[in-house]
């Protein structure tokens, strides 16, 4: 009984004790040991600032990498000078007439070392890079001038590229990534081309003044070249040598049965007959049997019918003839054709139009040459661009 009791004053002692240790702390605040020395988390602030600094850095290398050059201080994107470049790439090789050669044939012309005393891609390069200098200078203008991307620009990307999307389909963002852009990126660029026109319609309505042009300066536009202005309104009656199906050549007998109905054709519209309606009767023009055949020819469709449209500026009004040629016959006849008269406004307008441009092109010249544009280039990021 002894023990137990012995044993039982020792547990309330050791409550008693325990409970005097809680109230003692709760008084005096007694603390936990940190978690971390000072020294400790003096190192691990070093590391953090350490790590900060090695992010900084590769972000500041990273950001000085993502552009090609500077004009008056804004940048020249690598996506912005890339589109340029591939956009210089296509007019040359349209101009050697490479567009519709193969791959491996494109690419042997840019491998040369030289074309007329140049290397061809260092000479591409070069010129994407004026022309991404004329479209900073233009946005800087601008920028300058108070104007800026707005709704309305917006909304007429947005209209365009919807219709090029329709158009294109899921060609579009293979031809944008060809192009090295993102959807957003061209956005951008197409939003800032229409924020260029705003700037170039405001300046020319604050600094040109349109000269007088005179109708003797009209006129010797028109008789330089009277063909570029005019247009002659023929009827035509078209009978083919090949077979609709298939676009075989018809047999020696059947062309042959043809020109003899073309000539008897020709002679029955000699005669008076109304042509429209021998072209609705008999011709192999499915679209001039309902129009009667009466096209206005111009003489820029002269490279795709050029007998044709060579005999109709030979001709007079109310001549009529037989064309044979190796795709077909044809019965031809003059209704009307255009002269001076008809073509003096548009001339008036195409020169007004020259002037204006002219006055542009002068002022924007002017700023290129101005050293405040001059180009800041990256030289090794600019080296890492070529033609594929």
């Amino acid at each position: 009984m002894a023990a137990k009791n012995g044993a039982g004053r020792d547990a309330r002692r050791t409550a008693r004790r325990e409970a005097r240790l809680e109230v003692k702390m709760e008084r005096t605040g007694t603390k936990k040991a940190p978690l971390l020395s000072t020294k400790a988390r003096n190192i691990l602030l070093l590391v953090l600032a350490g790590i900060l600094v090695l992010l900084l850095g590769a972000w500041i290398f990273t950001d000085s990498q993502s552009f090609v050059a500077k004009v008056d201080g804004r940048r020249v994107r690598n996506d912005e000078y890339q589109y340029f470049l591939k956009l210089q790439q296509s007019d040359v090789e349209s101009k050697e007439g490479l567009t519709a050669k193969t791959y491996e044939e494109r690419k042997a012309y840019w491998a040369q070392d030289a074309v007329n005393g140049e290397n061809p891609i260092l000479s591409a390069k070069n010129a994407a890079l004026d022309n991404a200098k004329e479209y900073a200078i233009q946005l800087q203008k601008a920028k300058d001038m108070g104007l800026s991307v707005d709704d309305t620009i917006r909304t007429n990307v947005d209209t365009r590229i919807a219709g090029i999307k329709e158009s294109l389909g899921d060609a579009f963002v293979s031809n944008l990534e060809g192009m090295g852009l993102t959807e957003a990126r061209y956005t951008d660029i197409l939003r800032n081309y229409h924020l260029i026109e705003n700037f170039r319609t405001k300046y020319l309505a604050e600094n040109y003044k349109a000269a007088e042009i005179s109708d003797d300066a009209v006129k010797a536009v028109y008789d330089k070249d009277p063909n570029t202005y005019d247009a002659v309104s023929t009827r035509i009656l078209f009978l083919a040598k090949t077979k609709a199906d298939d676009g075989s050549a018809l047999d020696d007998a059947t062309i042959a049965e043809k020109k003899k109905l073309a000539e008897s054709l020709l002679a029955r519209v000699k005669a008076g007959e109304d042509m429209e309606t021998l072209v609705k009767e008999n011709s192999d023009n499915e679209s001039a049997k309902e129009s009667g055949g009466l096209q206005d020819l111009t003489y820029s469709m002269q490279p795709y019918m050029p007998e044709v449209v060579d005999w109709a500026f030979a001709a007079k009004v109310g001549d009529a003839d037989l064309l044979d040629t190796t795709y077909g016959l044809f019965v031809l006849r003059v209704e009307k054709r255009t002269g001076y008269d008809d073509a003096k406004q548009g001339i008036r307008t195409d020169l007004e139009g020259k002037a204006e441009d002219d006055f542009y092109t002068a002022a924007l010249d002017g700023w290129m040459k101005d050293p405040k544009y001059n180009v800041v280039l990256k030289e090794r990021v600019f080296e890492k661009f070529t033609i594929q």
